[in-house]
C-alpha cells in the first residue's frame, strides 16, 4: 500500500512539472510576443524622430516583422 501511495504521488508530481513546464513555456511565447510589438514600435517612434515626420505603423509592417525575425535569431544565439 505504501509503495502504491509512492508511485501515485511520484505520477503526481511529474505531473505537476510537467504542466509547470507548459506554462512557463506558454508565457515566455507571449512576453516574446509582447517585446516584439515593444521593439517594433519603438523603432517606428526612432524612425519618426529620424525623419521629423510620422511614420504610418500599418504601411510599415513588413519593417516590424523583419525587425521581429531579427531579434529572434540573435535570441536564439544568445
Amino acid at each position: 500500500m505504501m509503495e502504491e501511495a509512492k508511485g501515485a504521488a511520484l505520477a503526481e508530481g511529474q505531473r505537476l512539472v510537467g504542466e509547470a513546464r507548459q506554462e512557463v513555456n506558454i508565457e515566455k511565447s507571449r512576453v516574446r510576443d509582447q517585446l516584439r510589438v515593444e521593439v517594433g514600435s519603438l523603432a517606428i517612434a526612432g524612425a519618426a524622430r529620424v525623419l521629423g515626420r510620422e511614420i504610418d505603423a500599418k504601411a510599415h509592417a513588413d519593417l516590424i516583422e523583419q525587425l521581429a525575425r531579427q531579434i529572434e535569431s540573435t535570441g536564439a544565439r544568445g
